[in-house]
Formats: structure tokens, C-alpha cells, sequence
């Protein structure tokens, strides 16, 4: 069977493993389906399924399909990362059982309605995705695909989580160029003569930098480029002058400040993963538009006498959203 999804049937409507349902299909790459599933048993109670072809053993597709499946496992505990429930393989096709989700970061990026002026949020959205980045990076594995639409989300923006590990690796160099997706790779991804590439290009780095690139995306709304090479006009121009950005994205002096080091040309200047965060962290405004901070001296808030017969009022316990989709996963007795 060919390995492409163009080749997968339709399969909704069917009912895989006994009991789970595939109920419509959210979307397809180039090597799988994604539908939205739920067990006939657990009404209203929904999953992702990504259905690939079943590649043939010691295929190159086979071997990819395995890499992928082995690095999402290594990291799918972390709350930041898509949940891999388990894996179910028939004849013809190889199932996938994920964490389902509202929607992805970038429809909710393109709203326009979450992010914009709101820098606090903006910190926080950046915070969660370098939490798993990091957690990933120590498990020794690194993503190279990441970009708004392979981060799941709420639709309010909350709750991020990486998904979509067909380019990932545990090579922490790689000869493997042009690995990604144009606007968000890194110059020495793209080129292998880039001179951050003599020996390979960092793919701890490459992760980075793509993360830099959705700052600017959270920011303004748009990209700063189509792809980092001279032959991009807004890259070119860029290298010629590095403040450009401020004029292109209208950011702030200490936006602009903290991107010229992530885009620097040599990869050693380049900000670590924990330097990058606390750069965000430190900066009260990134665009030129977000409202500017007054500074108020903090006042001491009274306390207000409380009667000694009063009672503390209950604290609501609330289960986190890890225990839930662990209770779910013992439920249905899946693997994880």
C-alpha cells in the first residue's frame, strides 16, 4: 500500500478496535488522516485519530512512521505535549490514539481576538511552549516542525500543547537540511553551507529559533519573513540592517533588542532556551501598540477584623486536566 494519505479512504463513520468510532475527519498531511473519535461506550467524551497507511516492514516510510511514534512516547507525558494514548494496527493501517482539542494556535492567532496588546498573555503562551521545549530538549528529543499550527490549543488560547512529530529527532546535530517549514527554519537549516552548518546545524538551536519566530507572530500578527535567505527580500534587508524589525512589526526598543540576538547569523550568540525566557518575562511591552505601563508604589492592604466564631469557607478542589485524561485512560484501560 502507497504511503501517501491521498491514498487513505474515508473512514468515517467506522468503528475501529471493538468499540472506538471515528466521527469526522478534522484534517490530513502528507502521511496520515486526523479524525475526531469517541468510544460507542463513553458518549461525548472525544479523542484524536490519526489513521496512516500500514508502510511496508524496512520501508523508509515504515522506519519514519516508527521514529515519529518513539519520540512523541518519550515526551507525551508532559502536560505541554499532545497526550499518545496508544497505537492500534490492523492490515492495512496504523491508528493513533491522541489528546483531542479545540483548535490550534494558529486560528486563534489569526482571530486576532486573543493575543493582540495583551503581552501578558502573550508571556504565557510563550512560558508553556518553552516548559515543554525544555522538557523535550532534556529527554533528548527535538521537534524541527514547530509553527502555530502543530501547537493544539483552546479556543481561548489556554492549554498548549505540541504536536505533530514527523520531522522530530534525537540527533541533536543534523546533515538533514530544509527540515520544516520555510518561515519558521533557521538560515543553517535551510542552507547547508550557512556556516553555522560546517558541522551540521543545532536542532536544539533550530527549535529555538522557531519559537523566536512566533514571538513576532504572537506580536504583530505576521511573520518577518518568508525564509531566512538573501533571497528573501525582508531577510535581506534584515542582514543590511538589523533594526528593520521595528519598522516591519512595529515593536518596542527591547522587543527588537532581544530578536537581533535570537536571529543573529552565528548561532553562539544566540540566546540559550532560559536567557530567551527570561528576556521575554523582563519586557513589559512588545509592540509599540500594547498600553503602556504606569508604575504605582504597591499599597498594604488593610486587614479587616473577622469574627471569632467565623468559619474558613470550603476550598473547591478541582482535578486537574492530566489527572481527568489519566482517570479516562484507566477507564478504558489504554496504555500510555
Amino acid at each position: 500500500m502507497s504511503c501517501s494519505s491521498q491514498t487513505l479512504p474515508d473512514l468515517t463513520g467506522a468503528i475501529i478496535d471493538g468499540d472506538l468510532e471515528l466521527l469526522t475527519l478534522l484534517g490530513e498531511g502528507s502521511y496520515g488522516k486526523v479524525y475526531q473519535a469517541q468510544f460507542t461506550t463513553i458518549p461525548n467524551h472525544y479523542l484524536a485519530v490519526k489513521c496512516m497507511p500500514r508502510c511496508r516492514r524496512r520501508s523508509q516510510h515504515a522506519r519514519l512512521q516508527s521514529k515519529e511514534l518513539r519520540n512523541h512516547k518519550a515526551v507525551s507525558k508532559h502536560p505541554g505535549v499532545v497526550t499518545l494514548y496508544r497505537e492500534i494496527v490492523t492490515d492495512e493501517f496504523v491508528f493513533v490514539v491522541l489528546d483531542c482539542a479545540d483548535t490550534d494556535l494558529f486560528k486563534v492567532m489569526a482571530s486576532g481576538l486573543v493575543f493582540t496588546n495583551r503581552p501578558q498573555l502573550i508571556k504565557e503562551a510563550i512560558n508553556s511552549i518553552l516548559d515543554a521545549l525544555s522538557y523535550m530538549h532534556r529527554k533528548g528529543v527535538y521537534h524541527r516542525d514547530l509553527k502555530p499550527e502543530n501547537l493544539l490549543c483552546d479556543r481561548n488560547g489556554k492549554n498548549i500543547r505540541i504536536a505533530d512529530f514527523g520531522l522530530s529527532t534525537q540527533r541533536s546535530y543534523s546533515n538533514r537540511h530544509w527540515c520544516g517549514s520555510l518561515p519558521y527554519m533557521s538560515p543553517e537549516t535551510l542552507d547547508s553551507r550557512h556556516p553555522s552548518a560546517s558541522s551540521g546545524y543545532s536542532t536544539k538551536s533550530s527549535d529555538l529559533w522557531a519559537v523566536a519566530i512566533m514571538l513576532c507572530a504572537f506580536v504583530s500578527g505576521g511573520l518577518p519573513w518568508g525564509r531566512p535567505h538573501a533571497s528573501d527580500g525582508a531577510y535581506a534587508a534584515f542582514l543590511k540592517n538589523d533594526d528593520y524589525l521595528m519598522s516591519r512589526l512595529h515593536i518596542t526598543q527591547e522587543t527588537n533588542d532581544l530578536l537581533k540576538r535570537c536571529f543573529h547569523t552565528k548561532r553562539r550568540h544566540r540566546p540559550t532556551l532560559e536567557e530567551f525566557r527570561d528576556a521575554v518575562n523582563s519586557i513589559d511591552r512588545f509592540s509599540t501598540s500594547d498600553p503602556v505601563v504606569v508604575s504605582r508604589t504597591p499599597v498594604t492592604p488593610v486587614a479587616k477584623p473577622t469574627s471569632p466564631s467565623a468559619e474558613p469557607s470550603p476550598k473547591k478542589t478541582t482535578r486537574s486536566r492530566r489527572s481527568s485524561l489519566d482517570s479516562l485512560a484507566r477507564t478504558i484501560g489504554l496504555k500510555r
